[in-house]
């Protein structure tokens, strides 16, 4: 049972990170079309995407690094940050590597709907 609830909540939080970077993306390329946006305009948008859950990731390290407390009087309290320098060398890196596409997808799909 355990187990199950674990991938529930995987497949949650992947359905989650794609439905907000696609539909962002798709909600961008709408407005920038409808409104006629430059396409640089739609690119910078679409980076500030792919950077959203990057950012969020930092945040919630940093704010775990500042309320961290040691276990033990000898704990060198050095976990937060590892946390921290790992979510930014990898999670960070990684997230915007799958996010920014996913953006630049749903801005393409929108301009694309939107000729039909």
């Amino acid at each position: 049972m355990n187990e199950t609830l674990v991938w529930v909540r995987f497949t949650a939080m992947i359905a989650i990170f794609v439905g907000t970077c696609f539909g962002l993306g798709y909600l961008t390329g709408y407005l920038g079309r409808r409104r006629a946006w430059p396409a640089w305009v739609i690119g910078l948008i679409s980076v500030a995407i792919g950077f959203m859950w990057p950012a969020i990731v930092v945040g919630v390290a940093v704010y775990g690094a500042r309320t961290y407390r040691p276990r033990y009087e000898g704990d060198p309290a050095d976990a937060p940050a590892m946390v921290l320098v790992s979510a930014i060398t990898v999670g960070v890196p990684l997230l915007f590597a799958f996010g920014f596409p996913l953006a630049l997808g749903g801005v393409a799909v929108a301009r694309r709907s939107l000729r039909s």
